[in-house]
Formats: C-alpha cells, structure tokens, sequence
C-alpha cells in the first residue's frame, strides 16, 4: 500500500520502505524500457545478485550490436576479471588480446620502493603487461594463440595434440643434420634485466636471438615490452602535457617510439605511484626525451613531486622460443649419438673377434715354431751319428 512509499517533493524523489509491489515497467533515471521490469541508468550498488528459479543468471553489457560494451568485474575498486565487447576475450587482471589472457602473479619478493634507493644492489620493479596489438608476428602469416600467460602455469600435467591425422608432408628428420644444428645452440647462464622477473635468480636457457641464427624455426616473434632502456632519471620537468625526462644513455631509441614509464613519489623511499602503460616519445634533443600526456595522465603528474624511471619499448619483433621444437631436436641428435654408438661398438666388436682370431694364430704358430725347432735339433743330432 502507499504506507510504503514517501515522497520528497522538494527534489522529485521516490523512497520505498518496507515490501513493496511495482506492477508494470519501472525506470530509475531513465523512461522504461518495456523489454525489462526494471531499467536504471547509472550504477547499481547490491549486497548479492542472485538468480531464481531454473533460468539462468544472465549478466549483459548491452544488447547494442552498434556499440556493445565489455563487462567488468572489481573488487576494491581494481578491475580484476574483463570480458570484451567484441570477441568475449577473458581477461585476469589485463584486458584481454586472446580468447583467454591472464595477468597474474603474487610474490614475496621484490618492491617498487627501493628502485631509486641504490644504484648498486638489489632493486625491484614490477610491472603490468598489456599489450594490446595483435599478438604474433610470424613470417607471412600469423599464429594463433588461445591463452597467453604473462606468469608461471603450474599444473601436474600438459598434453600436446600431436595425431597424425591432423598433419602433412610427413618425413623422418635427418638426425645426423640435427646433431649438427644442435652442436651450434649455445647454452647461456643470465639474469633478467628486470629484477622483478624470476627476482635475480640466475638462468640457463638460451638466447632467442642466438638460435635464430642456427635454428630459426624455433623462434617467433610478438609484440611485447621489452626492459631495453630501464634507467631512472637524471633529472625530469613536467610543462603542461609536455613531459621531459633526461636519462644517462639514450641507446637506439628514437622519435617516435612508444615506451612504458613507472612513476614514483619524489621521497627519500620513492613510493611507486602508477605506471604510463604506453607514450609516445615526440621528441628526442640530446639525452632528453620528450613526451606528450593526456589531460588526465599530466593532472596525475602533477599533484605532486614525482621521479620517472624509463622502463623500455613496446615492440613488434620480441622473439620467443618454442624449447619443444629445441626439445625434439634434442631427441633427434640423440638418436644420431646412438647410432654413432651403435656403429662404434659393432666396429670394436669386430676389431676384438680379429684381435682374438690373431691371437689364436699366433698361439699356433709359437706352438708351430717349437716343433719346427725340435725337429731341427733332432735333425741335427742325427746328422752328427
């Protein structure tokens, strides 16, 4: 009944307490629309949604073919699962570039607020990949790729669909030629340039660029970030949306390269603040690079002192290296080795049977000579008489 509703005449707004019953089409902020019970225009904050009956719970962004929207999932105000508009790519913790793009990675290790605290030493960054671009560049034509993971996947198991059904121009490896090939990889103990990836830990694996060399086809190349600048500042200045920051040693960078900034507050522990995911470098004078921010990243500078540390380049030619294709090499060679083996041992074989048939010759031949010597001096003995 009406006990339940009141009214604020003085601002036009409807207040319901209590159990109320709405019979029609209801808008908040907005005329109905008649498709739906209740249409609201603006946000809707709720303790739980919660589905009834045996339909399906269904979550839209919109039925707008035109201009469909993504749907987004926060807690605490950070987004942490998006689905695209277009596609319905998933992403966790990053908007998503394939069907399934996760960004996710807890460490104890590591922290943005002793970067400008020592030049020498153990420093940490962190960084949120989020590239954004098609995904592999791949001679010619491209790859497709399901899930990218930007951190570790643990699992007990991984299958690779490898039926023989599903492929062509089938052919034995030369095995002699992949020993060759594998002889060239050269193996290689570094550390990441980024302290924050697998935080200093020394590695032996091999360098992309090396095994292009000898074994291109175990490298590809993608868009991605690379760390190839990673210097602090030498000194900044920020002039309307017109960011100067002067490093040490600008390398081969150039006008007109996009790059990834980490911002951080201007204090003796030189807090991370945010990072400038992508910008654009318009001008390059000297060691000073020169930058253009939007009207919101520069209002973000500016509300107080900061420091700029240069993390490096997006880019469309990071490789990557497929280590199974290294794996069967692998495989390949050592067949190569045990064929060599098995050539080597047959061959010592061989030498050994000759070297024993030798030797039972000269046993008779010794055993020959005795004779032939006792004939000879019974010969003799004869001939004296």
């Amino acid at each position: 009944g009406l006990e339940n509703f009141k009214f604020d005449n003085d601002n036009l707004k409807l207040q319901v307490v209590g159990t109320s019953f709405f019979k029609g089409n209801v808008g908040v902020g907005t005329p109905p629309n008649t498709s739906y019970i209740l249409d609201v225009k603006g946000g809707i904050r709720a303790d739980s949604i919660q589905g009834s009956g045996d339909k399906d719970l269904v979550i839209s962004a919109g039925e707008n073919v035109v201009a469909p929207r993504s749907i987004s999932l926060k807690t605490n105000g950070v987004e942490r699962v998006k689905i695209t508009r277009n596609k319905g790519f998933v992403g966790i913790g990053t908007d998503p570039i394939v069907p399934l793009h996760v960004h996710s990675g807890e460490s104890t290790s590591g922290n943005y607020s002793t970067l400008f605290t020592s030049v020498t030493g153990n420093e940490y960054v962190g960084f949120n990949r989020s590239d954004r671009s098609n995904l592999y560049v791949y001679g010619s034509g491209s790859r497709d790729v399901s899930i990218l993971a930007e951190h570790g996947i643990v699992g007990s198991e991984i299958f690779a669909i490898s039926d023989a059904r599903k492929k062509i121009n089938l052919g034995v490896s030369d095995k002699a030629e992949d020993l060759k090939t594998l002889q060239k990889i050269k193996i290689t103990n570094y550390v990441k340039k980024d302290p924050a990836e697998r935080h200093g830990h020394i590695e032996k694996k091999v360098i992309a660029q090396e095994v292009e060399e000898v074994y291109p086809i175990a490298v590809n190349q993608m868009v991605g970030l690379v760390p190839d600048v990673f210097q602090r500042q030498s000194s900044s200045s920020l002039e309307g949306t017109t960011l100067r920051v002067a490093i040490d040693s600008i390398g081969d960078l150039k006008q007109g390269d996009e790059l990834k900034l980490l911002v951080f507050r201007d204090t003796d522990q030189s807090e991370f603040l945010h990072e400038i995911e992508r910008v654009l470098l318009t001008k390059l004078e000297g060691k000073e690079l020169s930058f253009t921010l939007s009207q919101e990243q520069a209002e973000q500078l500016s509300q107080q002192p900061f420091k700029v540390l240069v993390y490096g380049r997006h880019v469309k030619d990071m490789r990557t290296v497929d280590y199974d294709a290294i794996a069967m090499l692998n495989v390949s060679a050592t067949q190569a080795l045990a064929d060599n083996m098995d050539r080597l041992t047959n061959r010592i074989e061989t030498l050994e049977s000759s070297i024993v048939s030798r030797e039972i010759l000269i046993y008779f031949m010794a055993i020959l000579l005795v004779v032939l010597t006792v004939l000879f001096v019974l010969d003799k003995r004869c001939c004296k008489k």
